[in-house]
C-alpha cells in the first residue's frame, strides 16, 4: 500500500517534522518512506511519500495526525494514495541522516566563531578593568601623598603655635583633630572602593 502525506501550516519547516516522521515509520517498520520541504500557496509543506502494509499504514495516519513536533504550527493534514515509486526507509534515512550532519556541523562552526567573539569582548573588558583599577591605585597614592603633605602643614603650625605660647594651640589641635577623621574617612572609604573593584 503506498500512500502520499502532505502537512502545512506556519510552521512545518525547521522544527523537526522529517525526523519525527521518519522515526515513526522506521519504529512501524515501513518499506518505503521519503519525505522533503515545500512551500504551497505561501504556506510551508511536508510532502511524505510512504510503503508499507495497511496496519502500519492505519498506525502511521494516527501518529501524523495526533502527534508533532512541539514548535509546529499546523493548519492541515492530508492523505492521499499513490502509485509512484517510494525510497527505501533506510536509504532515505541514510541521507537524511547524512544532510542533517552537515547542518550540524554547520552549526558548530557557526556557534564556535560567536564563542571566539564573545571571548575577544570579555578580554576587552578584562583589559578595560585592569586599566581601571591602575587608575585608581594611582587616585589613592595621590591622596595619601596630599593627606602626609596636610598633616606635615599642620604639625608644623602646631609646633609654630606652641613656640608662640599662644592659646590657639587648643583650636588648632582640635581643628587638626577633625580635619584628619574627614581625611582618614575619605581614605578609608578610597581604600574600601579600590577592594570592591578589584573583586
Amino acid at each position: 500500500m503506498k500512500l502520499t502525506l502532505k502537512i502545512s501550516g506556519a510552521k512545518v519547516h525547521d522544527v523537526g517534522y522529517r525526523a519525527f516522521l521518519l522515526e515513526a515509520a522506521e519504529d512501524l517498520r515501513m518499506q518505503g518512506f521519503f519525505a522533503q520541504n515545500t512551500v504551497e500557496e505561501g504556506l510551508q509543506a511536508v510532502i511524505v511519500y510512504l510503503e508499507g502494509n495497511e496496519a502500519s499504514m492505519e498506525k502511521f495516519q494516527k501518529i501524523a495526525q495526533m502527534q508533532r513536533p512541539d514548535k509546529a504550527v499546523v493548519s492541515a493534514i492530508t492523505f492521499v494514495e499513490c502509485s509512484d515509486e517510494v525510497e527505501d526507509v533506510g536509504v532515505f534515512a541514510a541521507r537524511f541522516q547524512a544532510r542533517q550532519l552537515r547542518k550540524g556541523i554547520s552549526s558548530i562552526i557557526r556557534i564556535e566563531e560567536k564563542q571566539d567573539r564573545m571571548i575577544d569582548l570579555q578580554t576587552q573588558m578584562l583589559g578595560k578593568q585592569d586599566h581601571t583599577i591602575d587608575k585608581l591605585e594611582d587616585v589613592g597614592q595621590d591622596i595619601v601623598e596630599e593627606i602626609r603633605s596636610s598633616t606635615d602643614s599642620i604639625v608644623s603650625e602646631i609646633k609654630e603655635s606652641r613656640e608662640r605660647g599662644s592659646v590657639e594651640l587648643r583650636d588648632s589641635h582640635a581643628d587638626l583633630k577633625s580635619y584628619l577623621d574627614e581625611r582618614l574617612g575619605k581614605m578609608d572609604e578610597d581604600i574600601y572602593r579600590q577592594r570592591v573593584f578589584r573583586a
